[in-house]
């Protein structure tokens, strides 16, 4: 009824119900299996910086009130690898700086970047870090909106229409589903691998795939 008073919503609903097409031919609901790690310590940072071997890296980040609460790093859809950047977690400034100088060498390394909607990413790595992100290749917004300009082009829209990734964007909001968690702020860091995950599975095996095709 909502798709017949406003035709904008027909692109969506044929999603849907090419979407529920797909899924009737199986009674199994395969979700994505995906590993969201929290570094505990710098060397992880490090670790994953050294292993970069030429895959493009998703960044995502989360700040509120001028305070970057953590940055999000992913190579492969399967895996995200989240730096908390709150010096309490570290224990000690010392931890927090070294943290903070594996982000910087992963940012400016010569790998490509991909982010969604990363011009805001960009701008508060500059402004409040003074961390460049080099060789910042692809945005998936900007690959969606090349596709599909009259769209929408929000992250979580993207993910339910061009991956089977569940909702999650409230999963650092909403008190029910805090609860699957130790703390709000571990909530905050899986939301992020989560976000850096679905950026990766986009730009890797939906819209860039859809742009050669072209």
């Amino acid at each position: 009824a909502a798709t017949l008073r406003q035709t904008t919503l027909e692109r969506r609903c044929r999603f849907d119900w090419r979407r529920i097409a797909e899924e009737a031919k199986t009674a199994e609901i395969n979700l994505p299996s995906r590993n969201h790690r929290i570094a505990t310590t710098p060397d992880e940072v490090w670790r994953f910086y050294q292993e970069l071997d030429g895959e493009r890296v998703s960044i995502d980040g989360e700040w509120t009130d001028k305070v970057i609460l953590c940055m999000g790093f992913s190579v492969d859809p399967s895996w995200s690898l989240t730096v908390p950047t709150v010096p309490h977690w570290w224990g000690s400034n010392a931890a927090a700086s070294e943290a903070w100088r594996a982000i910087t060498a992963i940012c400016e390394s010569d790998v490509e970047k991909v982010l969604h909607h990363g011009h805001s990413d960009a701008y508060v790595l500059r402004r409040w870090k003074g961390i460049r992100i080099e060789n910042y290749k692809r945005d998936t917004l900007a690959e969606h909106h090349c596709l599909d300009a009259n769209d929408d082009h929000d992250l979580a829209y993207l993910a339910s229409i061009f991956t089977r990734q569940p909702y999650w964007k409230d999963e650092a909001k909403d008190p029910e589903s805090i609860k699957k968690y130790t703390s709000n702020y571990e909530a905050l860091l899986i939301y992020n691998g989560i976000d850096c995950c679905v950026t990766k599975e986009l730009d890797r095996e939906v819209f860039w795939p859809m742009i050669e095709a072209r």
